[in-house]
């Protein structure tokens, strides 16, 4: 503890200073999404709902972490089945068997309130896909991509339905947030972004391959590396369970699911983390 001067100068108290600890903030270099004022002075008062909150919260950053060239939407499902949303909502208190009924509630919400913009797109018979359900952030972006929809124009990129991870399998209640899978989540969405369904099957297998030090470590190389790739993390566990890490015996395969081993030909990223 230190004192610290008041700052009408007129003496000094016993003020306590406490460092920040970093680990618990946020990354020097950590990627930001923009939100609107108008967020903060109208909706976040308006809005009594915490899950509605959440869920508009989310679309906003989906929508501005959009590879180049996407439109600005995204598809009902990948909302609903979101891992780390679904993590949110299970934290206010969200029956994991409402999960996706409660984020799905919260789009029509604020659609009702006009925040966001639903599209109901057409299905493709001959691909065997049925109609969809996107929605657009109502601003410039949304509405422009929304006349244009509504012209016929066919934007949204054929992408297979996202997958609602299944019961203990990454829903995240009390018992299955301890439980593997959670925690390298939560490295992937605080180091790297957006964590996509597909993406978070890949976490989870690995999540039950390796030890938890090695998850966390991978990625602390990786951002050493500025490295900030699913693929290089995954590259230095391969590296590790076929060759050993520093101090361990070469050659000693640790990993808890020997089955998922792959030989160098196999394996296009083994070369490229030695280098």
């Amino acid at each position: 503890m230190r004192l610290g001067v008041r700052l009408d100068g007129s003496g000094w108290e016993g003020v306590r200073i406490v460092a920040p600890n970093p680990e618990a903030g946020y990354p020097d270099k950590a990627r930001r999404t923009q939100v609107p004022d108008l967020f903060f002075s109208r909706d976040l008062v308006a809005l009594d709902d915490p899950a509605a909150l959440k869920v508009l919260l989310h679309v906003m950053w989906r929508v501005g972490r959009r590879e180049r060239g996407e439109p600005a939407a995204v598809r009902e499902d990948d909302v609903a089945a979101d891992p780390g949303l679904r993590r949110g909502l299970a934290a206010i208190g969200v029956a994991e068997a409402r999960l996706g009924a409660t984020a799905r509630g919260a789009c029509d919400e604020l659609a009702r309130r006009g925040l966001l913009i639903r599209a109901n797109v057409a299905g493709d018979g001959a691909a065997g896909r049925g109609p969809e359900t996107w929605f657009m952030i109502n601003d410039t972006d949304g509405r422009a991509l929304h006349e244009r929809l509504a012209r016929g124009e066919r934007l949204l990129p054929d992408l297979p339905s996202a997958a609602v991870p299944d019961a203990g399998h990454g829903e995240v209640g009390e018992a299955v947030h301890s439980g593997p899978g959670a925690g390298i989540f939560e490295l992937y969405e605080a180091n790297f972004g957006m964590l996509t369904p597909l993406l978070a099957e890949e976490l989870r297998d690995a999540a039950a391959t390796y030890p938890p030090e090695w998850v966390e470590d991978a990625f602390r190389a990786a951002l050493a590396n500025n490295a900030r790739k699913w693929s290089y993390v995954r590259a230095i566990l391969e590296r590790w369970a076929r060759d050993g890490r520093d101090g361990e015996a070469d050659g000693v395969d640790r990993r808890r699911d020997r089955t998922a081993a792959r030989s160098d030909r196999e394996d296009p990223y083994g070369a490229w983390v030695k280098r």
